[in-house]
């Protein structure tokens, strides 16, 4: 069971007509009850706990015009604390030297993020075109990662027997990332029938300390600091064009959109070797409609690119070796829809 209390607070100081201050602040408990259980070493043990948080959040807000906006926010963010049961299970003194060797125990700490962002947000010429910029930096700390290990002694007798569990999942505070970055996005109208979208993003994300068995096993060295964190691309954008127009006397119109989008490839784990690719997807769609009908031809994933969306690892308990798997994209499409 699982058990939240909070108690949440915000004030606002509006300096001048065009500037404003915010302060709010969450303060949380969260409590864990999962029951009691005899232990392979015959321990009663109780998995109960608690974890205090407080997470606070500054916005200072300031609007030079009555259309444009410029921001900075800081706010901390945090994932409470839990139990590892597998470890748990364990004897006392296997809990012991299991800490002693992988550095996971029994409890699991708060994990949590600080994040820094500057930004703008601009709407021109009534509407028809608007602009937003961001700058962020994000400390994470305490980073969880998901670990096995096979061939311990849980029951502390000594010996790795069939007396033992075969495989010990956890969670280990591993490690610290840094995230920065920048995003720009542009909407308009460009004359009376074209409208255009580009969007951009860069973010590097990066191990700032990462202590990990398999990077340990590909390069004999725990450490991953420097290398990127995995399923997170440097570089991913969006760009659209539409066009729309009149027919006649103005009961259809005909229309024509292409929209791209660009995701920079990303690695499977911290050792930074398998990854997915470039992805570059392109779909374009034009047709005619009125208030009653809509007939349209399409093309989806026009270059027929075959990137992978995402790449993840897994252990096969057949052979016990380590692969991947990975999300598979739908090759190019063609059709017609009324």
């Amino acid at each position: 069971d699982v058990y939240k209390r909070q108690l949440f607070g915000s004030v606002t100081w509006r300096v001048t007509d065009e500037i404003s201050m915010s302060l709010e602040g969450r303060a949380a408990r969260d409590e864990i009850d999962q029951g009691q259980f005899i232990a392979s070493g015959g321990e009663e043990r109780d998995l109960q706990g608690e974890w205090d948080s407080f997470t606070p959040r500054f916005i200072f807000d300031w609007k030079p015009t009555m259309s444009s906006t410029m921001y900075v926010n800081v706010a901390k963010g945090n994932k409470a604390g839990g139990f590892n049961v597998e470890i748990a299970e364990m004897a006392d003194n296997a809990i012991e030297e299991f800490e002693r060797q992988f550095g996971a125990g029994v409890e699991i700490p708060e994990e949590n993020l600080w994040n820094y962002e500057a930004g703008y947000k601009g709407v021109f010429a009534d509407g028809k075109h608007r602009f937003t910029a961001a700058i962020y930096f994000m400390d994470w700390a305490n980073q969880r990662l998901r670990q096995f290990e096979q061939g311990f002694d849980t029951n502390g007798d000594g010996v790795v027997d069939e007396n033992d569990n075969f495989q010990v999942d956890y969670d280990t505070v591993a490690g610290q990332s840094e995230i920065k970055g920048f995003e720009v996005f542009y909407w308009g109208a460009l004359g009376n029938h074209f409208n255009l979208n580009v969007g951009y993003n860069y973010n590097d994300a990066k191990y700032k300390n990462f202590n990990d068995s398999t990077h340990n096993a590909v390069y004999g060295d725990p450490q991953a600091a420097g290398k990127r964190i995995p399923r997170s691309p440097v570089h991913s954008g969006t760009l659209g064009l539409a066009f729309n127009h009149g027919i006649g006397s103005g009961a259809w119109d005909f229309y024509a959109r292409a929209d791209m989008t660009y995701i920079g490839s990303t690695y499977t784990w911290s050792v930074n070797l398998a990854e997915t690719g470039v992805s570059n997807r392109t779909n374009i769609r034009l047709g005619f409609r009125s208030d009653r009908w809509d007939f349209s031809a399409w093309v989806n994933n026009v270059t027929d690119d075959d990137a992978m969306f995402a790449i993840r690892r897994f252990t096969d308990f057949w052979t016990f070796g380590q692969g991947f798997w990975g999300g598979v994209p739908t090759p190019r499409e063609i059709g017609v829809t009324a």
